[in-house]
């Protein structure tokens, strides 16, 4: 971490995955922001979810959208809303202030009012409960999704993380009204 006397955080992440595990889902980290982050601005793929294994549907463009809205409403909760290739987000309340990542190369986001335990312990929907903070995955790499000829398939090998060492950074940026 490199901290500047204008707010800024710059992040450098090196991560060593054991050589024991098979693959892992994600490398990233969670940041808990406050509830009044709503406002989702991003350049990247979109509008809608995409993986790196689903994301040739999703142009890469600026979106905007907010955080509420990034809950996809499966039948079975899970993990959901990620967007692939994102260079930049910005999480904002109605005045504009906020909180701005940059990556130094693209990363994987997803955003939400739910938190990935949440989300696993929540059979329906109806057991969902929004929290009032946003929770934010900034991930360096994220496997895949599977399932291309039925829900049970298994993801591919090339969208799968293997034990390695692998290293992402970004900025965090603090944004003001002005």
């Amino acid at each position: 971490y490199r901290v500047y006397g204008n707010g800024e955080i710059y992040i450098d992440n090196k991560v060593l995955i054991n050589d024991r595990l098979p693959y892992i889902p994600r490398i990233g980290m969670e940041l808990v922001l406050p509830p009044q982050s709503e406002t989702l601005t991003w350049y990247g793929r979109g509008p809608h979810e995409n993986y790196v294994d689903r994301k040739t549907g999703a142009a890469v463009g600026c979106y905007m959208s907010t955080v509420t809205e990034q809950l996809t409403p499966y039948v079975y909760p899970g993990e959901c809303g990620g967007k692939e290739d994102a260079r930049w987000l910005a999480l904002m309340d109605t005045n504009g202030n906020g909180l701005m990542i940059v990556s130094t190369d693209k990363l994987h986001f997803d955003v939400l009012h739910y938190s990935v335990s949440d989300l696993e312990k929540a059979k329906h929907l109806s057991e969902l409960h929004s929290r009032d903070e946003v929770i934010l995955h900034l991930d360096g790499w994220h496997m895949g999704v599977g399932g291309d000829d039925g829900w049970m398939a298994q993801v591919h090998k090339e969208f799968l993380i293997f034990p390695g060492t692998y290293r992402y950074s970004f900025q965090l940026k603090p944004l003001t009204g002005q």
